[in-house]
């Protein structure tokens, strides 16, 4: 947004929604298509929250793919005993 104050000078205003600035390259599109990108991004903090988020998130896939195995167990065992 631009303002002007009482002295008649311009000021551009602006909110930065992160404490980091975000790093743009000049990238050919069709190189870009070849690149193989990294999945989190560019900058050291998207990786570093990225690795963070795969450490959580992968016990957690394991537990419910175990707890989803016992259910299914015992829905193949309800039969035996009834």
């Amino acid at each position: 947004m631009r303002v002007r104050d009482p002295q008649d000078r311009r000021w551009r205003v602006r909110r930065r929604w992160t404490p980091w600035r975000r790093r743009v390259r000049n990238v050919d599109p069709l190189d870009a298509l070849s690149m193989p990108s990294l999945p989190g991004g560019d900058d050291p903090i998207s990786i570093i929250l990225t690795v963070l988020g795969l450490i959580v998130l992968i016990p957690v896939v394991i537990l419910l793919a175990l707890a989803l195995l016992e259910v299914l167990l015992l829905l193949l065992l309800i039969p035996v005993p009834v």
